[in-house]
């Protein structure tokens, strides 16, 4: 009989590597959990503590007041605004009367001008009209002397109402 040989097939190691492999699996997933169940304890105590609780409530008061002064915020560039709209209404409004006050003042000096024209043009009037009554004067003297000089010839002679007519009606044409 001829020798036999058995020839087996080397196993790789590959394949019982894997088993020790899933059989470590398990044990280090119920490691990682277990950590991660010890920090979820310490996140949940640090969580709850006195110190957390009034951080958020500082937290909050700080929100809230934000909002508050958010809002004073808005309310108080509302207020600016219209502010600012009633003082360009009242800068055009001081810009017209200060307008109208230089109109005014203009006219004011231009009608002051005239009354003093008129007062000196009254002052010549005057004198003119003293002048005329000195010479109508001059002239019922010079008219009584004449008339008793020559007393044959009265129909040539003006009776004084007569000449003040003629004086008046003579400045009225100047005046015109």
């Amino acid at each position: 009989m001829a020798p036999t040989l058995y020839h087996y097939l080397p196993v790789p190691m590959k394949l019982g590597g894997n088993k020790l492999m899933k059989r470590m699996w398990f044990p280090l997933l119920l490691l990682v959990v277990a950590i991660l169940f010890v920090l979820l304890i310490i996140f949940g105590v640090k969580a709850n503590s006195k110190a957390c609780k009034d951080g958020l409530r500082a937290e909050q008061e700080c929100w809230n007041s934000t909002q508050l002064l958010k809002h004073q915020l808005i309310q108080a560039q509302e207020v600016l605004a219209e502010t600012e709209g009633h003082a360009a209404s009242c800068n055009m409004t001081v810009v017209t009367l200060t307008d109208s006050l230089e109109k005014e003042k203009a006219q004011g000096h231009r009608q002051q001008e005239l009354v003093q024209e008129l007062q000196g043009e009254i002052e010549k009037l005057k004198q003119e009209l003293q002048h005329a009554h000195t010479k109508l004067e001059q002239l019922r003297k010079k008219d009584k002397s004449c008339t008793l000089k020559t007393n044959s010839n009265p129909g040539n002679s003006l009776s004084p109402l007569e000449i003040t007519a003629l004086l008046t009606l003579n400045l009225w044409a100047l005046l015109a």
